[in-house]
């Protein structure tokens, strides 16, 4: 690809992903100069996962058009702990529909953000000294919550029972001593004036402090931390409820399905997804869960459903699966010929297109996929086995 320029497509660069471990650095470091943008970030995503992106070739890559190689870059130099500019990453790594989905936070929307300059920062925070991140916890500045996240993240042991005290005082420790800063160095009028400019937007930076402590929770806390999770598993604010659906899930009961069932319905993204499969965990009728799972309008979601459903040789699994062999659905109808292909022996297997082909009217994927599995000579039929299991897993 690289000396032939040649367009890679996402699913050859996927095959190349399974065996990146063989491609050598001299053509990784080639492929990281490729024409191609995809050839291109494919190649540094590999470099900075073994590590051998140094600082020079970094700082050169955050110049890159591709915002994917400028976040790779800027991730890289976070982890070398220097210095960085934040202002820089930020303008590097913003993106056309940033404005909208920040007004969308603070009036209260569903935002989840993943990667881009908070990843980087936080990344960078991740590195420092702990007096250093807790010199940047500020409530009017707006990486001050990622500086709290890293303390809850990293320095627990030292600031655990803070982290809890603040959920509990909705954070009011924090804010005053953002105030008492202020007014020490600008003036009592200049922080007043500064109260009164943030008035409208405490509620939704409190959610950004309530996010960064649950997560420290859901990664350092305790069974009785179970508390904060709950309080906030149902969240409007996403990244917050996210982050509670963590601490229920590594602490929670079936008491806490209801609420979990609620998000994998109500809420999207990776608040949704979690609490899904945490309710399928947590469930003592999981089956149910299951059911539910695939109903659900997250890809991930279903699949997890399905996951679970393919695993099980109970009656009622094996009753859910006949009736799939008549659903109108394509896909259902192959899920359920993978589950029995799994499952039944061969002469059940011939037994079951025997009667298919009975019917006055049949499926044709279904007799066609038991006709395959079950007469289709070698290597043919090894392709077709992992091609069924590809289309339903």
């Amino acid at each position: 690809m690289v000396e032939s320029g040649t367009y890679a497509s996402d699913a050859k660069l996927s095959q190349l992903a399974e065996k990146a471990s063989a491609i050598s650095e001299a053509d990784l470091l080639k492929g990281a100069e490729s024409e191609h943008g995809q050839v291109r970030e494919f190649a540094v995503k590999e470099l900075a996962k073994r590590g051998l992106l140094s600082r020079q070739r970094a700082e050169s890559l955050t110049e890159e058009p591709s915002v994917s190689i400028r976040e790779i870059a800027f991730t890289e130099l976070a982890k070398l702990g220097g210095p960085i500019d934040f202002g820089k990453v930020k303008k590097a790594l913003a993106k056309e529909k940033s404005r909208g989905s920040s007004l969308a936070a603070l009036l209260g929307g569903h935002t989840e953000e993943e990667g881009g300059p908070n990843s980087v920062i936080l990344t960078y925070y991740r590195k420092q000294k702990s007096e250093l991140v807790a010199a940047a916890v500020d409530w009017f500045d707006v990486d001050g919550p990622l500086a709290y996240k890293s303390l809850a993240m990293d320095h627990f042991d030292a600031i655990g029972g803070e982290i809890r005290t603040d959920l509990e005082n909705g954070f009011e420790r924090v804010r005053k001593k953002s105030i008492d800063s202020v007014e020490s160095k600008l003036g009592a009028e200049y922080a007043n004036k500064l109260i009164v400019s943030f008035k409208d937007l405490d509620d939704f930076i409190r959610s950004q402090f309530v996010e960064a402590a649950l997560a420290g929770l859901a990664i350092n806390g305790e069974t009785s931390d179970i508390r904060f999770g709950r309080k906030y598993v149902e969240s409007g604010y996403v990244a917050t409820q996210r982050a509670a659906v963590r601490i229920v899930c590594r602490f929670g009961t079936a008491e806490d399905l209801p609420a979990l069932l609620n998000v994998s319905k109500e809420s999207w993204g990776e608040a949704r997804d979690e609490a899904g499969v945490c309710a399928l965990q947590l469930s003592p009728s999981p089956f149910e869960v299951a059911l539910e799972l695939i109903r659900n309008t997250s890809p991930k979601l279903v699949r997890a459903g399905y996951a679970w459903l393919y695993k099980q040789r109970s009656p009622e699994a094996t009753a859910f699966f006949e009736t799939l062999l008549d659903s109108g659905d394509d896909k259902e109808r192959l899920r359920s010929v993978y589950y029995f292909s799994r499952i039944w022996t061969t002469a059940k297997l011939e037994n079951a297109l025997e009667a298919n082909l009975q019917k006055e009217k049949y499926y044709y994927n279904v007799v066609s996929w038991l006709d395959r599995l079950l007469y289709s000579p070698e290597p043919l039929k090894e392709f077709f086995v992992r091609k069924l299991a590809e289309e339903t897993t």
